[in-house]
């Protein structure tokens, strides 16, 4: 993989982008709602050491039962509801870019409308992609997070990867075909056998821009501790811009996977590359045999 074909894999994702702003709408909205549902169940643990004050029904129930109850039935609510506004939202964000694509019109309203009338789909995928990431913490390491042999993170390692090989364009499957949640792992990894190239190749592009920029979001921290910056507002100003920067960052990078997610759905479905991306720079990688 060359820096020019790089260039060209973030120039068109960016193009795509620029072009349709409003994009970037679905993944500030799916960073919001998971603080909100972090938040709350911050205050479900709080409100879990008196159950008894705001669910009646827990009034004759020994204190200690009460209270285990509580924290179970809430603690299931909030492990769903983290995983599921992930791919709710990233369900939106491929309709509309998939609609963009293909110049139709589209908003951000109607696109989470569509998002919403796929949430059983949704719903499926989301425990089912938590299930797996739960079991391979499990092979990586016991209950007590101490890490198991080499043997086990290897195997972590290779289930975790070939996990996320099927599941890689289960995002545009869910938003374009009307499947259930297993039929559109199935699909994604029918998808992924006839495009790993350019899977693997995007996953590097849009991956490798963290290090540098993690590196370089450190150097006012790191500068701070060896001038021995005394200034409070200084060092937080340190700290905090450069953690702002991170997440603005992450934000771009996850609307621009899923922009190139969508793109690489398109060509393995339909045999065309949408514009940008048939660009000459990247017409070595377009390279899935057609039937």
């Amino acid at each position: 993989m060359t820096i020019r074909r790089s260039r060209a894999i973030l120039r068109a994702a960016t193009r795509t982008l620029q072009a349709n702003p409003r994009l970037v709408w679905f993944t500030v909205l799916s960073a919001i709602v998971s603080a909100v549902v972090v938040g709350v169940g911050g205050a479900i643990a709080w409100l879990g050491q008196n159950p008894e004050a705001w669910m009646p029904m827990l009034a004759d129930a020994p204190p200690e039962a009460a209270k285990s109850r509580s924290m179970i039935v809430f603690g299931l609510a909030t492990w769903f509801g983290t995983h599921l506004v992930a791919p709710f939202f990233a369900v939106a964000l491929a309709r509309a870019t998939l609609d963009a694509m293909a110049t139709r019109p589209w908003n951000v309203p109607d696109s989470l409308r569509g998002a919403r009338q796929r949430i059983a789909t949704i719903a499926t995928f989301a425990v089912l992609d938590a299930s797996v990431g739960g079991l391979l913490s499990r092979i990586g390491g016991d209950k007590r997070g101490r890490r198991r042999g080499p043997g086990s993170r290897a195997t972590a390692k290779v289930l975790g990867f070939g996990w996320w090989a099927a599941t890689y364009l289960v995002v545009p499957v869910i938003a374009r075909e009307p499947r259930s949640g297993f039929a559109a792992v199935g699909r994604s990894a029918s998808l992924l056998r006839e495009t790993w190239r350019e899977a693997f190749v995007g996953r590097l592009v849009l991956g490798w821009l963290w290090a540098p920029a993690f590196v370089i979001a450190t150097v006012p921290f790191v500068l701070c501790l060896i001038l021995k910056v005394q200034h409070a507002g200084v060092f937080a100003l340190a700290v905090v811009l450069p953690a702002f920067a991170l997440v603005l960052l992450g934000v771009i990078l996850q609307t621009l996977d899923t922009i190139y997610r969508c793109a690489l759905y398109v060509y393995a479905t339909e045999g065309v590359v949408p514009e940008p991306f048939d660009d000459p720079d990247l017409h070595e990688i377009w390279c899935v045999a057609r039937e």
